[in-house]
């Protein structure tokens, strides 16, 4: 688990699951206590085709997850999106959880990077 309080571009790529399944990015620690001192996400491609939209949100660790913020639906392309988490977030591993915004019985394959906390303020 890395321990990084600046604002980071953490890669990601995954499989966008059919029926709305959720993805799970591996663990970061988010070390602040504030709320908002934002996490981020910006979707910068999707096999889907342009400006393909999904919901993104902080998440727990572990076999059961637990939603630690909203959940924003994001579109590809459109830079960084940054969001509060809720107070159950802070001091914790987290990880930035996805689910295609469509109920279908389609998979395809997003891309961008993410990061728990930017040390900013929203």
């Amino acid at each position: 688990m890395t321990a990084l309080a600046g604002n980071d571009n953490v890669a990601f790529s995954f499989t966008m699951k059919a029926n709305s399944a959720r993805n799970y990015t591996g663990d970061r620690y988010r070390e602040t206590t504030r709320t908002n001192n934002p996490w981020k996400v910006n979707m910068t491609a999707s096999t889907e085709g342009k400006h393909t939209q999904a919901y993104y949100f902080l998440a727990s660790n572990g076999i059961r997850r637990i939603q630690y913020s909203d959940q924003h639906l994001v579109k590809s392309e459109t830079g960084d999106h940054r969001y509060k988490a809720y107070a159950e977030a802070s001091k914790q591993g987290v990880s930035l959880g996805c689910k295609n915004n469509n109920n279908v019985n389609k998979s395809y394959t997003v891309a961008g990077y993410w990061d728990e906390e930017t040390g900013g303020t929203i």
